[in-house]
This record gives structure tokens, C-alpha cells and sequence, in this order.
């Protein structure tokens, strides 16, 4: 069984998807076409199919669309990360806390935040987060 897009199961009539042409929309400007009913709809597309004017649309593979979840993913978190950085940076220079190694955020500079202990359990609960 073939599978379509998000897991769809295609029953063995399965027929590409299609889209109308940028320019088949662009032409169809009347005020009245904006409400949407599944009847209009299938009207239409069916006189855009005896017209012609759909095109095939590409529906990506799984593989394709796990991939792109994780660039999407590592797009949003490399800021964050960036972001987390800056606020511990700031919170440990507000608590007079410099890391004298050559290299921040490198594994000795890892060891060294696991040591740091602040006095107050606010500060603690804070700098644990």
C-alpha cells in the first residue's frame, strides 16, 4: 500500500495532487470568489482541470520531511542556546564569577560552572536552571 502525505493511506487510486497556476488564481479577482464552500470549490477545480491550468504539486517523502523537522528544530534552537548563554554570562558577571580558562563554554568551563555555589538558594535555584 502506498502511503501519501502525513501517512495517508492511497486505497490503489491514487492520483497526484495539483494546485491551480499562479496565473489561473491572479485571473479569478471577482470580491465573490472569496467565500469558501466545497461546492464552489469543486466547481472550480473541475473547470480548471478541463481547462488545463493545473499544475502537480510535489509531496515530499518522510525521510525528506524528518529532515527538514530538524532543521526546523536546530533553526530554533542554536538562538536559544545563544540566548541561555548570554543570561548565565550576565548572571555570572553581576556575581563578580570570571572563568579564567582560555576557552568558555568548553568542557573545563563546564567543570568549572558545576563548582560554582552562590549563597543564597535563589541565586542557586537560578544559576541550576
Amino acid at each position: 500500500m502506498k502511503r501519501g502525505h502525513a501517512g495517508m493511506a492511497c486505497t490503489g487510486n491514487c492520483k497526484p495532487w495539483a494546485t491551480p497556476d499562479r496565473s489561473a488564481v491572479a485571473d479569478s479577482g471577482r470580491c465573490g470568489d472569496r467565500v469558501k464552500t466545497d461546492r464552489r470549490d469543486a466547481v472550480s477545480l473541475a473547470q480548471l482541470h478541463g481547462a488545463g491550468e493545473l499544475s502537480g504539486v510535489w509531496v515530499p517523502e518522510p525521510a525528506h520531511e524528518a529532515m527538514r523537522d530538524l532543521v526546523r528544530a536546530r533553526a530554533t534552537a542554536v538562538p536559544a542556546v545563544r540566548r541561555a548563554r548570554q543570561h548565565l554570562q550576565g548572571f555570572l558577571v553581576r556575581h563578580r564569577r570570571h572563568y579564567g580558562g582560555p576557552k568558555a563554554w568548553s568542557r573545563a568551563h563546564g567543570c568549572w560552572l558545576a563548582q560554582q555555589r552562590f549563597e543564597h538558594p535563589a541565586q542557586q535555584i537560578l544559576f541550576q536552571d
